[in-house]
């Protein structure tokens, strides 16, 4: 008999080291080898989609500690853009609760439980080809036909709405307690100019707090940041908000309020000019909620603008400047399609300022019949206590 229990204490003993030899072995795999298993898996992939680039610098998976790092990634764009880069990432760091790490291996289902995502110095590239093709669009496309999308196929000013897949059942449970990204998002327009085209910066750091897929008896939240790179006081940005659980990401339940300060007007000059008047600055409050995806009717971006031009015609003669002008833009439709009547809402704005101000219009009105057209803008001229002034230039 004790020769039996010392045999079966052997085994034991050999079986332990064993484990501890795996475990160690794969550890040091996946600490140290694990980026060049990965980047060797990248050419299919990388050809798969037509992209310029796909690239993994180094990876790393602390199985004791439950993390997972990653260095160094480039996601080229699609074949056909003159930047090779869409997207690129100096560091991802994500901390898993080991136990139910192993628990959701053991039992092949996920449930996990995340302390902590980071991206650092994280760089998107949306980038606008001489005929209007926009790389994001056409990666999109790679991926829901499995094929090549050159740019040239996309059809210039055509939105083609995709059907969208319905959810085959709930989503793994998963609790992210705290991500922090910090991104840079980069706008290249060749559309405008091919010598010199329109490029943009902006700056964003993106907090998320309790996010959930199922029910964690808590809201999460949400908080945006950021600024234009290299100058502070552009689209300076403030938003917050709260989400519910993720049952379905399509579909989300959250309210966001906040403000878009002293908007960059390169982004936006074809809109205002399409709406029919242009301005000095533009400031963007906004005010968004829904359930289950559908946008509450209360929702609504308001435009908040100074020295107003307008420049479609309809107005009566002389009425054409304003000092400051806030349109509601209301919000309509569904998170994933939203709508808005952007000249309806402006138009509605110009009317009510005039109506209010009905003394002052009236004014313009007669100085502009009375000098027969001219502009009498003066210097010192304020333009009446509304503040309009007939054919002002910028």
């Amino acid at each position: 008999m004790k020769k039996a229990s010392k045999i079966g204490c052997g085994v034991l003993i050999v079986l332990l080291v064993l484990v501890v030899i795996t475990v160690v072995a794969v550890q040091v795999i996946l600490k140290n080898h694990l980026g060049p298993i990965i980047q060797a898996q990248l050419p299919p992939v990388k050809e798969k989609l037509q992209l310029q680039t796909l690239e993994v610098g180094n990876a790393s998976v602390n199985l004791l500690g439950g993390s997972v790092r990653v260095d160094g990634i480039k996601v080229g764009n699609p074949k056909g853009f003159q930047e090779p880069v869409l997207f690129s990432l100096d560091r991802f760091i994500v901390e898993v609760g080991a136990g139910k790490l192993i628990k959701a291996a053991i039992s092949k289902q996920l449930d996990l439980e995340i302390p902590r995502v980071e991206l650092k110095d994280a760089e998107l590239k949306i980038i606008r080809n001489p005929d209007s093709t926009i790389n994001l669009q056409v990666l999109a496309d790679t991926l829901s036909t499995g094929q090549e999308q050159k740019p040239s196929e996309v059809p210039k000013e055509t939105v083609v709405e995709k059907p969208v897949a319905k959810q085959s059942g709930p989503l793994p449970k998963i609790h992210l307690k705290i991500a922090d990204i910090n991104t840079s998002l980069r706008y290249a327009d060749y559309a405008i100019s091919k010598t010199e085209p329109l490029k943009i910066a902006i700056k964003t750091s993106l907090k998320l707090r309790n996010i959930a897929t199922y029910d964690i008896g808590t809201r999460g939240s949400i908080s945006i940041t950021g600024a234009l790179e290299g100058d502070a006081n552009l689209c300076k940005t403030d938003l917050k908000g709260q989400i519910s659980a993720l049952i379905d990401p399509l579909k989300p339940t959250m309210e966001i309020a906040g403000d878009i300060g002293n908007v960059d007007l390169r982004l936006i000059r074809p809109y205002l000019d399409m709406a029919g008047f242009g301005c000095d600055s533009l400031s963007l409050k906004i005010d968004l909620a829904c359930k289950d995806g559908v946008i509450d009717g209360k929702s609504v971006i308001t435009l908040l603008m100074t020295k107003v031009l307008l420049t479609k015609g309809g107005m009566p003669p002389g009425v054409n400047y304003l000092n400051e002008l806030t349109v509601p833009v209301p919000l309509e439709g569904t998170i994933t399609a939203p709508k808005v009547n952007m000249e309806k809402a402006v138009v509605k704005a110009i009317l009510d300022n005039l109506k209010n101000n009905s003394g002052a219009v009236a004014a313009g009105l007669l100085g502009e019949a009375i000098s027969g057209g001219k502009d009498k803008s003066k210097k010192g001229d304020k333009g009446g206590a509304a503040g309009l002034i007939p054919k002002l230039p910028f």
